[in-house]
């Protein structure tokens, strides 16, 4: 009998904490959209994300995300979708810069077709005026491979610089804003 509680109770443990399917997440980006994408994590005034429904990230026409789900709570193998003006949405690829090359060469890459690159994850600290900054995002680049080669290409983006043109800030994880003041470089 002690046997069959034991087993209930680790069965009943599976269930509830170690088998939950991960939450599904779908990136959508417009089919007239070409460049960076950042998704910023842990913000107050960002998003918020369904927790027990699918992740639908819209990303925007400045490119840049903010969210309250921190990087740890982001599923690991997001769905992209392009949205054209009527609606319609079709599923494009995501690719990984690490071995890129090779998958270009053995032809598993359409190279004239869009596609979401990258998918870096960074954690920014920073000391700016006295302040220790920890921000979480994640990059990307959309576009054909082409159009990826003719941006910045960056995998390493400076992401304070992006904030200052875009003319936005972010909230660090002690809450403090960032960057404080925009500079002239």
């Amino acid at each position: 009998m002690v046997k069959y509680k034991i087993a209930i109770s680790i069965l009943f443990i599976f269930a509830v904490v170690g088998c939950k399917k991960p939450n599904p997440c779908k990136i959508i980006v417009q089919e007239d959209f070409r460049g960076d994408v950042i998704f910023i994590h842990s913000q107050p005034d960002g998003v918020v994300l369904e927790k027990d429904g699918p992740m639908v990230l819209t990303v925007p026409n400045n490119g840049i995300l903010k969210m309250q789900t921190s990087i740890d709570a982001m599923p690991q193998a997001p769905v992209v979708y392009v949205e054209d003006k009527h609606g319609n949405q079709s599923e494009v690829p995501i690719y990984s810069f690490t071995g890129l090359s090779a998958q270009i060469e053995e032809g598993k890459v359409d190279t004239t077709k869009v596609a979401l690159y990258g998918g870096s994850v960074t954690t920014v600290t920073t000391y700016e005026n006295g302040l220790l900054c920890e921000i979480s995002w994640t990059h990307f680049i959309f576009g054909t491979y082409r159009e990826v080669l003719n941006t910045k290409g960056e995998q390493e983006l400076d992401l304070k610089e992006v904030l200052m043109e875009k003319g936005m800030t972010a909230r660090c994880l002690n809450n403090e804003e960032w960057p404080t003041e925009k500079t002239a470089d």
